[in-house]
């Protein structure tokens, strides 16, 4: 495992321990409990032998029914246990879509569109973002969360996760903005060489770079967006965990497992 938490598989990426934030003065969370990922469908023998050298006994899938269906993952194959969603925010790729095949549109109009659609992801994780911290709570075994692209859907509730536990704002940023240094999006998803049936953005080849650059970064304005509505009302986050079915006692049970000295 690499210093950012990094575990480098043959056919995965964007695989890695997100924990390991600092909490405080001389604490961190915990490392070796909570991985993410992008899609598990290309991974070999030799990355399932690793994944399954981690202990993971939960995973959260956040992909629509679509994307499962025709993306399906090769981990697990036994022992974990595998939670997926209502598809709540299947209208989000499809807006994005239209917007691209539209005559006349702009950069910066497309990355307007990435910046609402990362409140819709927000709303529409809410129920995993719960199911997730409750599961936490329920015991402290090893989970991974992760989606298609492994940046966006992953990365929002990766953040809400860290926020949970009391990690700072600019290193849930940071973590999050890691997906940019890790992964070649452009090379991975729009080359030739892809592989079609597995890959989420095949209908972007042919569509100008610019216009699709908003879609293939994790921007920290994209995730700041949500914490500053966070940051300025003192009860929103509070708020919003308790819709997502976290009970009251449960952030503080979660500190005292997840939330350990730095070494």
């Amino acid at each position: 495992m690499k210093g950012n938490g990094q575990i480098a598989l043959e056919g995965g990426f964007n695989f890695r321990d997100f924990g390991g934030l600092m909490v405080g003065k001389g604490k961190h969370i915990r490392k070796g409990l909570l991985y993410r990922s992008g899609s598990l469908s290309g991974l070999t023998e030799h990355d399932c032998r690793m994944i399954d050298a981690l202990g993971i006994s939960r995973v959260f899938d956040l992909r629509l029914t679509l994307e499962r269906g025709v993306d399906r993952s090769k981990w697990p194959k036994q022992h974990a246990r595998v939670f997926t969603f209502p598809d709540m925010h299947a209208a989000v790729g499809d807006r994005l879509r239209e917007a691209l095949e539209a005559s006349e549109v702009s950069q910066n109009a497309i990355r307007d569109m990435v910046l609402q659609s990362y409140d819709e992801i927000l709303k529409a994780m809410q129920p995993a973002v719960g199911a997730i911290l409750m599961a936490m709570h329920e015991n402290s075994s090893p989970l991974l969360i992760h989606c298609s692209a492994g940046k966006d859907r992953t990365g929002i509730v990766c953040a809400m996760v860290q926020r949970a536990l009391g990690a700072r704002r600019h290193d849930i940023v940071e973590n999050y903005a890691l997906s940019d240094q890790l992964v070649d999006y452009f090379n991975l998803f729009l080359e030739e060489s892809s592989t079609e049936k597995r890959n989420p953005f095949v209908f972007l080849r042919g569509t100008r770079r610019d216009l699709i650059e908003p879609l293939m970064r994790s921007d920290p304005r994209y995730l700041e967006s949500i914490l500053d509505r966070f940051d300025q009302n003192a009860s929103a986050f509070i708020d919003y965990l308790s819709v997502a079915g976290v009970v009251p006692d449960a952030i503080s049970g979660l500190k005292q497992t997840y939330i350990v000295p730095a070494s």
